[in-house]
C-alpha cells in the first residue's frame, strides 16, 4: 500500500541466450500530497471594526482581508455581508508581501446586518481542495452619549453658599463630572452670568 509506505523496490533476474545471469534492483519512492490547506482573514472594518455616523455615512467599505495556505492569485473568495453575496478577487498584497483580497460593499449592508463572513476555496499542484473561512462582526455605534454634572461649590464655610465675604474673592473654583463617551482632552465649556469660561 504506497499510502503506508510510499516506497517501490523492483528486483529482477535475467539469463541471456549465452546463459549469463544478472540480479537487477532499483528503488523508487513516490511523493504522497493528500492534503491541501487554506486560510483566511478579515481586516477590522475601519481601523476599530465599528462604524460611526460618519463612516455610516458614505455610500461604500471596504471590506479586505489576507488568504494563506494554498491559495493563489486569482482565487475567489465569496463573501456573506448581512446576507448579500459578492466575491473578490485575490491578488498580491505588496505592502504586506502577502496573497489577499479587497472589495467596495454597500455600507447599507452592514448597517442592516454588520455579520460577515469570509470564504475561500482552493487547489493545490496535485489536485487536492481546500476550504476555510473566517467570521466578524462590525460594531455599528451612530450615537454619542455625554453627561455632566456640577458640583456644589465648595465655599470657606463648607456650606456651599458664597457669602459677602467669599463673592469678594477674585475667583472660585467650579468642578464637576462627565461621563459617557467623554475622554480626556474634551472641551467643558461653562457659562456663569452670561460669561463663557473653557
Amino acid at each position: 500500500d504506497l499510502v503506508a509506505s510510499p516506497h517501490i523496490d523492483v528486483s529482477m533476474d535475467v539469463t541471456d541466450a549465452a546463459q549469463n545471469h544478472a540480479h537487477i534492483v532499483a528503488h523508487h519512492d513516490v511523493n504522497l500530497d493528500s492534503k491541501a490547506e487554506a486560510e483566511i482573514t478579515i481586516d477590522p472594518v475601519t481601523w476599530d471594526d465599528v462604524l460611526n455616523a460618519v463612516e455610516l455615512g458614505k455610500s461604500l467599505t471596504i471590506i479586505s482581508g489576507t488568504v494563506g495556505g494554498d491559495a493563489k492569485i486569482n482565487d475567489v473568495v465569496h463573501l456573506n455581508i448581512g446576507g448579500h453575496m459578492v466575491d473578490a478577487t485575490v491578488t498580491h498584497l505588496p505592502n504586506l508581501g502577502t496573497l489577499g483580497y479587497s472589495i467596495n460593499v454597500d455600507t447599507q449592508w452592514l448597517q442592516s446586518d454588520p455579520h460577515i463572513t469570509a470564504t475561500i476555496t482552493t487547489t493545490d499542484g496535485a489536485g487536492n481542495n481546500a476550504t476555510a473561512d473566517a467570521r466578524s462582526t462590525v460594531v455599528i455605534d451612530d450615537q454619542v452619549d455625554a453627561t455632566v454634572h456640577i458640583d456644589p461649590i465648595v465655599t470657606h464655610d463648607g456650606d456651599a453658599v458664597i457669602n459677602h465675604d467669599e463673592a469678594l474673592n477674585p475667583e472660585t473654583t467650579v468642578t464637576g463630572t462627565v461621563g459617557g463617551d467623554v475622554k480626556i482632552g474634551d472641551m467643558v465649556e461653562l457659562t456663569i452670568n452670561h460669561q463663557t469660561y473653557f
